[in-house]
């Protein structure tokens, strides 16, 4: 899973920098099928860390998470820092956050037992 995401934090670096809109659409289109394709590894790292009876609260609350983050949390930060900074910067944290993301699940897999 961690591979694929640090495949996809290039494309979405590239993607915001990108003038025309036919690529910036393919970049975040490819940015995007790594990113989400390690969201099964993300799974089964967090399946293999709780209890069984917990499984169906804890994939719960990882999706509630992903969206307070992502869509209840992002949009209003980037637009404060786009009204600021300019929205070459104001996007900036993202990939970053993803670098980050990457380094947490690589700890956490590491955790995992029965890798």
């Amino acid at each position: 899973g961690t591979i694929f995401i640090l495949i996809g934090i290039p494309f979405t670096f590239l993607a915001f920098y990108l003038e025309s809109p036919w690529a910036f659409y393919s970049a975040m289109g490819i940015a995007e099928f790594f990113l989400f394709a390690s969201q099964p590894a993300v799974n089964v790292v967090l399946m293999r860390s709780v209890s069984p009876y917990l499984r169906g609260t804890a994939l719960a609350f990882c999706v509630f998470v992903i969206h307070l983050l992502g869509d209840l949390i992002s949009p209003p930060a980037v637009g404060f820092l786009s009204d600021h900074l300019g929205l070459k910067l104001a996007i900036l944290p993202l990939p970053i956050a993803l670098f980050f993301s990457v380094i947490f699940y690589w700890l956490s897999f590491k955790k995992c037992p029965n890798h």
